[in-house]
């Protein structure tokens, strides 16, 4: 009997035979909580080196011997009664279970004093991570597709000397825009008018349309950035691409796993809900945030500007391998045939509503000290608020009472 060979794919994996002339490809492979391992599988056969359809692609229950009773028999009536195919079917289930339950092989890492340190590096620092899924959330209208662009913009050049103060790394990057939520011509129309906008002479971007979730079509994807050459993938938009109920665990893990076995740094777009206890974070499954491990929201300024012009800044909510960056503001000049962006200062009156209070009052007082009814009454909260933010930062050492009874910075 012939021994079968397994190898990895994007999305599965390969099973060939050296005496047999066809190949099982199974795709979607699923350990079940109840013991089930459930995948597609499709057979081809292999003539002069092409691979032709011998079994369409079918769900099977590997672990269920009336299923591969049943699917053995099936195919010697379709395909073809020339091979052992219930030996050929039970070797198939047996190498599906195996690899579904074995996971990575360990191994041993190894540190000691003075060694080496050796920090995460960043594409765009601080917004792109090298290696780990990075994440723009924020509501409807921020613009969040755009500043995406024109962040993959910055990378693939890379524009070193760029307006925006943002770090790029001396390596040129490939990206690969995989887009759940709008077509081709426009995301041409809004790349054109940012190459306008920006003094550049050229940019190109590797553009896939998509359809179904990331998870049930990691195979063609995966060859799409393989053959574009992709290390950086731009997600459009998380939501989408996931497919199904957001709330619900399975639909953020399935999308994780998918995204972890393409293993290239990510940045993805996603939307925004509010937790139990009011506080933004990216809608769905609490996962979506756990497993995503460089997190900014995009906010938009309160103040009013020309209807052609936004202001909006991002606020570093979650770094798993750094510190908190300040907040990135951006102002946006949208015309016709351009849109030009600037870096803006984040005048932190601006965004009261979505910073933290100790921040916006330590802003406050860079103009001098203030008494803490001036306090309660310039952040419109409650007397009893405004002794606990002001006990907090005193017991930080942030701030100091002077003479006069005011608080003020402590320099």
């Amino acid at each position: 009997m012939s021994i079968p060979i397994l190898t990895e794919s994007v999305g599965g994996v390969n099973i060939k035979w050296a005496d047999y002339p066809f190949i099982a490809r199974v795709r979607q492979i699923h350990a079940h909580k109840d013991g089930r391992v459930t995948a597609e599988l499709t057979i081809y056969l292999i003539e002069d080196d092409q691979e032709k359809l011998l079994y369409p692609t079918t769900q099977v229950n590997m672990v269920a011997e009336r299923t591969r009773q049943s699917l053995a028999k099936s195919i010697e009536i379709q395909a073809s009664s020339n091979y052992p195919w219930q030996e050929i079917v039970y070797q198939i289930c047996q190498k599906v279970v195996e690899y579904s339950r074995k996971g990575e092989a360990g191994e041993t890492l190894v540190v000691v004093e003075g060694g080496e340190i050796i920090p995460p590096s960043y594409l765009l620092e601080p917004v792109i991570m090298a290696g780990v899924p990075s994440v723009i959330f924020g509501e409807k209208g921020m613009h969040k597709t755009t500043l995406g662009l024109l962040f993959t913009l910055c990378i693939s050049l890379p524009w070193h000397d760029n307006p925006f103060e943002l770090k790029t790394n001396s390596l040129r990057s490939e990206v690969g825009m995989l887009d759940w939520e709008s077509d081709k011509s426009l995301t041409l129309y809004t790349l054109q008018r940012l190459l306008n906008g920006s003094g550049l002479q050229s940019f190109a971007l590797n553009y896939r349309r998509c359809i179904p979730p990331l998870a049930e079509d990691i195979e063609q994807i995966a060859k799409f950035l393989d053959d574009k050459k992709c290390d950086v993938i731009l997600i459009d938009s998380i939501g989408a691409a996931c497919g199904g109920d957001l709330m619900k665990p399975e639909y953020a893990l399935r999308f994780f796993q998918a995204l972890r076995s393409l293993n290239r740094t990510s940045l993805s777009i996603a939307q925004t809900s509010k937790n139990e206890e009011g506080k933004k974070t990216i809608f769905g499954s609490t996962y979506f945030q756990y497993y995503s491990r460089n997190i900014f929201e995009l906010k938009k300024s309160s103040d009013a500007y020309d209807k052609d012009e936004t202001k909006v800044a991002l606020f570093h909510k979650e770094g798993n391998y750094s510190g908190k960056y300040d907040p990135i503001g951006f102002r946006f000049h949208f015309s016709p045939t351009s849109i030009k962006v600037e870096r803006e200062p984040v005048d932190f009156g601006e965004f009261m509503e979505r910073i933290n209070r100790q921040k916006l009052l330590l802003e406050l007082l860079k103009d001098g000290a203030l008494t803490t009814d001036q306090i309660k009454d310039k952040m419109e909260i409650s007397r009893a608020n405004a002794d606990m933010l002001i006990k907090r930062l005193r017991d930080k050492k942030r701030i100091v009472k002077n003479k006069e009874g005011a608080w003020g910075l402590l320099i």
